[in-house]
């Protein structure tokens, strides 16, 4: 019987990481954002990518689009120490925080804006109270000459003599002509508005034809 040689084959053990250094890579942090608290359990081994990618999980946020502050309001960048950084940190969307300084310089401009007005508002009084005090002598001579006809033009406010003033006025006739004008159109059912309109127009040729104005009356 021929030997037979069986060669077993060596298996590869999978690399694992010692306790030791699992624990001294973990890290919990408390991060907020947008009045939202997010706990994490991050090992800092992985690097900065890697807990901004966590971070899109949890608040939807883009990586690219992230800001990550830690204390004193110091920026996390690659660079920084993740094992030594505070625990709590700040997230903040780009977007946002370009929203909020273009609101910023807006609120701003506007204010500008405002206090530009209220000068320029001060200046026209002054110039206003200026020229009035310059024409005070001219604005007496000015009253002297208008003050006899204030008393003619009241005359108009009275309702009597308004009454009495539409009593002159033919509107029978008017009437009359306005739809013979409306007839002469081809318009024999004409609406509301039409006849108020042709009416309006007899009116006005009446007033300029043949209005005559009694000043006596007045």
């Amino acid at each position: 019987m021929g030997e037979v040689t069986v060669e077993m084959s060596r298996k590869r053990r999978p690399r694992t990481r010692s306790k030791s250094s699992f624990i001294m890579g973990a890290r919990k942090f408390l991060v907020h954002h947008n009045h939202s608290d997010f706990h994490i359990d991050y090992d800092t081994d992985d690097g900065l990518e890697v807990l901004k990618f966590q971070l899109y999980s949890l608040t939807s946020v883009p990586p690219h689009n992230q800001k990550i502050y830690g204390e004193k309001n110091l920026a996390v960048s690659n660079d920084s120490d993740l094992e030594t950084i505070a625990e709590e940190l700040r997230l903040v969307s780009l977007e946002d925080e370009e929203k909020e300084g273009e609101a910023l310089a807006s609120s701003s401009s506007d204010a500008a804006g405002g206090m530009l007005a209220d000068e320029e508002l001060a200046r026209i009084l002054q110039a206003e109270e200026e020229e009035q005090f310059q024409d005070g002598e001219n604005r007496e001579e000015f009253e002297e000459r208008v003050r006899p006809y204030v008393e003619q033009v009241l005359l108009y406010e009275d309702k009597f003599r308004q009454e009495e003033a539409r009593k002159t006025v033919p509107v029978d006739e008017l009437e009359e002509k306005a739809l013979v004008s409306l007839a002469k159109e081809g318009n024999f059912k004409p609406s509301k508005i039409e006849e108020d309109h042709a009416f309006l127009l007899q009116l006005l040729f009446w007033f300029n034809q043949s209005f005559r104005f009694d000043y006596d009356f007045f």
